[in-house]
């Protein structure tokens, strides 16, 4: 009916704002229990043959949807209304953008839903805008509250909030010995250490990049 095709509308629409694609419901066999959509504008598919990470979104944010407009008789406004929304491990198998999006999507549509979410991934909190947002690192039966949420560098965020080093702690401990040789201008066995990283990392990386206008400038000394 109506009612029911306007919120199936709003989930495709929803999750085509999270996904950063173009999904499009294009028909349905009920007796068969057969689903097919369009994503991107190509060729319809089977909605079985979408990866598990457009699965999970659908089941959990259908499921939500479904709930929200049945407790508020299908309402035209029925994501406007308040609501309660828990979420464990938000980010499985979402790729890093769509977890950039997440947040900012259901915020925008759901505004009067307060969310409880748990997660692993930093990208879910540094990529929402607004501030009316509370974030806690628990550890063990404590819960340590984060500060500075928006626009935390993810290497930062990574260590600071769950405590996770930005390099393997053998590759740090060979970078910190590289600039050791350099300050003390052992030059030929920087040379031969910045070969072995550079190998490993590539000639882009900023530590190496800044360790090879170092050794130029040594050697041009």
């Amino acid at each position: 009916n109506n009612e029911e095709f306007n919120v199936l509308t709003n989930i495709f629409n929803i999750i085509s704002e999270i996904t950063d694609s173009t999904i499009e419901l294009i028909d349905v066999n009920f007796l068969s229990k057969v689903i097919w959509i369009k994503l991107n504008n190509e060729k319809p598919i089977l909605f079985s043959l979408l990866s598990q990470g457009y699965k999970n979104v659908f089941a959990w944010v259908g499921h939500f949807m479904k709930r929200l407009a049945e407790s508020n008789e299908y309402s035209k406004d029925f994501m406007q209304q308040p609501a309660i929304l828990a979420i464990d491990e938000i980010d499985t198998y979402l790729h890093p953008t769509w977890q950039r999006n997440i947040l900012n999507v259901l915020v925008k549509h759901f505004t009067n839903t307060r969310f409880f979410i748990t997660t692993h991934s930093p990208l879910i909190a540094n990529y929402y805008k607004n501030d009316d947002i509370s974030v806690y690192v628990l550890e063990g039966n404590d819960a340590r509250k984060i500060n500075h949420v928006y626009g935390t560098e993810l290497s930062r965020a990574y260590y600071n909030w769950m405590g996770i080093n930005s390099r393997p702690e053998d590759v740090q401990k060979q970078i910190n010995n590289l600039f050791q040789l350099l300050d003390q201008e052992k030059t030929e066995d920087a040379q031969v250490l910045y070969k072995k990283l550079s190998s490993m990392l590539g000639t882009q990386d900023a530590d190496m990049v800044e360790a090879k206008t170092e050794l130029d400038l040594i050697l041009e000394n």
